[in-house]
């Protein structure tokens, strides 16, 4: 049987479909949810350069680290806003909606554990963000 162009084309663009899906598929599983990592050296090779220092392999070859988010300092979860709150791994625009509502309809939180009480907030997401969060005010 003899295929004609058109058939041809339309059946290596369905191969290379599955074939992206199948790759960014396998590419997403390898991948620890929630896990942030950026390209940092452990040494800036251009500092040691500047000022007449070695520079080895091991300071010029980048390496993965994981970045704590967020940045600076705990999120103190009785007085963040929706926006503040979405800096916390896994919490996005709904569950930080539900953290705020939560805080407005019982009041503040007790202690940072107080948080799995908001509803899709389990203990998994919790060891995520329980370093990252607190309930006391900066003069506690």
């Amino acid at each position: 049987m003899k295929l004609r162009r058109t058939e041809k084309v339309a059946i290596a663009v369905t191969v290379l479909i599955f074939a992206i899906l199948v790759g960014y598929g396998v590419g997403s599983s390898a991948v620890e949810e929630g896990a942030f990592y950026v390209r940092t050296a452990k040494e800036a090779p251009t500092e040691a350069i500047m000022l007449g220092g070695d520079v080895t392999e091991e300071s010029a070859v980048p390496s993965l680290s994981p970045v704590a988010s967020p940045a600076a300092g705990e999120i103190n979860i009785n007085t963040a806003s929706e926006q503040e709150l979405m800096e916390l791994p896994g919490i996005g625009e709904v569950l930080a909606a539900r953290i705020v509502a939560f805080r407005e309809e019982n009041g503040e939180f007790d202690s940072v554990d107080c948080i799995m009480d908001v509803s899709g907030i389990g203990e998994k997401l919790y060891e995520k963000i329980a370093d990252l969060i607190t309930v006391k005010g900066d003069g506690q």
